[in-house]
């Protein structure tokens, strides 16, 4: 598969760090490790009923039809704010974005995939009700978890 191009995330929680990870993915589930590491199932936008009707083109770099964007907030809470859906290319071949603002607080319990590089291990943050668990990350190395 070709690299996938990671989800925007504007960290405003100012009790963790996500320097040089970037957010991949959602996933439902107890343990994220199921699935080949993709958990009971993922987070997806079709759930998120502002988005049903959303056109979505395709490229191989972004799978998904677009990019979203999110802020985890002061308060842990992790928010949808827009999603950037590909529309096609130009006549210069320049990439044709539309910006769908959505305003949607993610809730629940749920883990967000981080990784540095596409190819690279994943990072799992736990979510709960929808707020952070600040200490409840699992860190997978070279294809195995690693809880510490």
């Amino acid at each position: 598969m070709t690299d996938q191009v990671p989800d925007q995330l504007d960290n405003r929680y100012s009790s963790v760090n996500f320097d040089g990870l970037y957010l991949y993915s959602l996933i439902r589930g107890k343990d994220p490790s199921i699935n080949h590491g993709w958990g009971d199932s993922f987070i997806k936008l079709e759930d998120i009923q502002a988005l049903e009707s959303v056109y979505r083109g395709r490229v191989t770099s972004i799978h998904s039809g677009g990019i979203k964007h999110f802020t985890l907030d002061q308060n842990g809470k992790l928010l949808l704010d827009s999603f950037n859906a590909f529309e096609g290319l130009a006549s210069n071949f320049e990439p044709i974005w539309h910006k769908y603002p959505i305003n949607h607080a993610i809730d629940g319990d749920f883990w967000a995939v981080f990784k540095a590089t596409f190819m690279g291990s994943r990072t799992y943050v736990r979510f709960l009700e929808g707020k952070i668990a600040d200490m409840a990350w699992v860190h997978e190395i070279s294809g195995y978890r690693d809880d510490g």
